[in-house]
Order: C-alpha cells, then structure tokens, then sequence
C-alpha cells in the first residue's frame, strides 16, 4: 500500500488532494499554509534568492510545526564535520569494554540476556529508575548490521523489558533509546541501544494520548477510549498516506507502517508504527529506514526512540491496515 502524492512540500501546499478519505484527514490533521517572502540580498549575484517561497506545517493536535524553505539547502558551507571513525576499535583505546562484554558489562538481578548477535546487559550508569539496561551489537561497527542482527538487537531488548516488568510489575512505561555516534550522543563507538523501564510516565507517550482525546472532541467523537484513538492515529496515517508519504511492510502475515514525517524535528525524521519489537515486519521496517539512510543518503550517525511497547491493543484500521496504539519508532539523522 503506498500513496502516490505530491513530489514535494511545496507541491503538496500549493495542490493539497481535493477529495477522499486521505485528503479530509489531512485537512483535519495539519495547518499547511505557502507564502512567498520578500528578502532583498542587496548583492550581485544572489538577486535570485530575493524572492522565496517558505511552507510552515502544523500539526493541529500535537502542535507541532516545521517550516520548509528549499533555498535554505543552498546556504554556504564553511566547514566540514569530520568523518566517523570505522576501524575495528575506538582509536586510542586497546580494549573495547563491549566488545569484551563478558568480562565489562555489568549484569541485572534477571541476568544477561543472550542471543545470536546481540546481549541485554545491565547499564552501570544509569539514568532510568528502577531498571536502565544497554543492547550490545556482538560486532564492533555501528553501521555495519543485517536485518537478522538487528531482528537480536530488537529481540534482546523485547526479553529485557519483559524480565525488568516482571520484577518491576509497577513499572509500566517502557522506552528505547538508540544513540549512534558520537553526534547522536553516544559515549561509546560500539553499536548499541539502551532499554529502560520506568515509573513515571513518558511525556512523549501523554502527549500522543493527549492529541487522541482533542482530536476526539474536535471531531464529535469521544462515546470510548476506542473511538478516540481511531479518531487521532488513523487520520495520522491517513493524511501521510494523502500526502503520498505512507508505506507499508507486510512480512509474515504482520504489518509495520512508516513515513516522512510531515513535522519533522531533526532531518530526515522517519516515524514507523508496529505491534511489537518482535515483530518481523517492524524489524524489517525498521532495518530498511536505516539502511536507506546509511546506505542511500551517506548518513554517518542517527538516532532511534521506540515507545509504548506492549502497553496498546488494536483500536482501528486504515482500509486493512490495523493501528495498535503501541511500538512508535522515531528515526533521525544527525
């Protein structure tokens, strides 16, 4: 299932779709709005810049906003970042604690957590109470996994959380956090996540909840928790769908949904939408938005946030394609 829209935000904001479910939902969902702004440069050469066209995007529940401007991607370039290291360790550093895992990794009151091409570990400098645990990569390159490294990855953090709820049964907010390199904020080289679990609610997840229930008295339609988030999350995917952004994974008889977001906060922001962290469609999803990325569009470092796992049940469907309000990944370039 894929949308077949506009090729760009000013193209989309100049001839929005004029009828249909994906359209209404869009209308409903974003404030878009095009406006050519006056700017005169005042230097030879550059007169052609003095008029430019800027598209803000808001979302109407969440109130999020991005404001695209295509003359922006042509600004001077003084500096070059330097690249990521990729060699086989951290320069400087003989011993890489995660690739010694065994022996520097410190282990949760449930254990470590093992499979193939990847391990759960204690986190020994935590920032999540009551439990905070790290996902290890068993090979040292960040960039360089599989799907079926990644699908150990996933799994090994689904076990985690699993084993931290069950000793923590009043802990019920789950969060994954993956920070690749440096510029992302990692203080290691080597590929991994982090996994928490946490008493407190995530604000992020209330904040969803909170745009369902305006989006439910906006629109007439709060007779049930159910109805509220059918209300909110599949005009969600169907005002992405009209703006031909929406795609589908479908991979043993499951479905993850994924697509630019219309807001995005940080570059090339990819939202995906799944069951489960188990989930071979959201894996594969998941596996094919960052190999794009890394592989297509040379990016070098990024951040992944998955939230809500194991906490929704199936509230709605777009035209077949069933929305569990769980499992919502965020990917960001950095």
């Amino acid at each position: 299932m894929a949308g077949a829209g506009p090729g760009s935000i000013f193209d989309l904001a100049r001839d929005p779709p004029a009828r249909g479910r994906d359209s209404e939902a869009l209308r409903r969902m974003y404030d878009l709005r095009i406006k050519e702004e006056t700017a005169p440069i005042g230097r030879t050469g550059l007169h052609s810049l003095d008029k430019q066209v800027v598209v803000s995007v808001t979302n109407r529940y969440t109130f999020e906003q991005t404001w695209f401007n295509a003359v922006r991607g042509s600004k001077p370039q003084t500096f070059r970042l330097p690249e990521e290291p990729r060699g086989p360790a951290k320069e400087g550093v003989k011993v890489c604690d995660f690739c010694e895992w065994g022996t520097y990794t410190a282990v949760d009151t449930f254990g470590r957590i093992e499979r193939q091409h990847a391990v759960a570990v204690s986190n020994l400098f935590k920032y999540c109470s009551p439990c905070h645990g790290v996902v290890l990569f068993k090979h040292h390159d960040p960039l360089a996994f599989s799907q079926e490294q990644l699908a150990d990855l996933l799994a090994a953090s689904s076990a985690w959380l699993c084993e931290a709820a069950d000793a923590h049964p009043d802990a019920v907010y789950p969060l994954l956090v993956w920070n690749s390199g440096p510029r992302a904020g990692a203080s290691q080289f080597h590929g991994h996540a982090q996994v928490m679990l946490s008493k407190a609610t995530l604000p992020a997840y209330s904040k969803l909840q909170q745009a369902a229930h305006m989006s439910a008295l906006s629109n007439g339609r709060i007779d049930g928790l159910s109805n509220k988030s059918v209300s909110f999350f599949c005009d969600l995917l169907q005002a992405h769908r009209g703006a031909g952004l929406l795609r589908v994974v479908e991979k043993d008889e499951g479905r993850c949904a994924l697509h630019a977001s219309l807001t995005p906060v940080k570059d090339m922001e990819v939202i995906l939408w799944g069951t489960s962290l188990v989930s071979p469609a959201f894996q594969a999803g998941l596996h094919a938005v960052l190999r794009a990325l890394i592989d297509d569009m040379g990016v070098r470092t990024f951040n992944v946030a998955i939230l809500g796992m194991h906490l929704g049940r199936c509230t709605g469907s777009v035209e077949g394609l069933s929305w569990w309000e769980t499992n919502v990944g965020k990917v960001m370039a950095r």
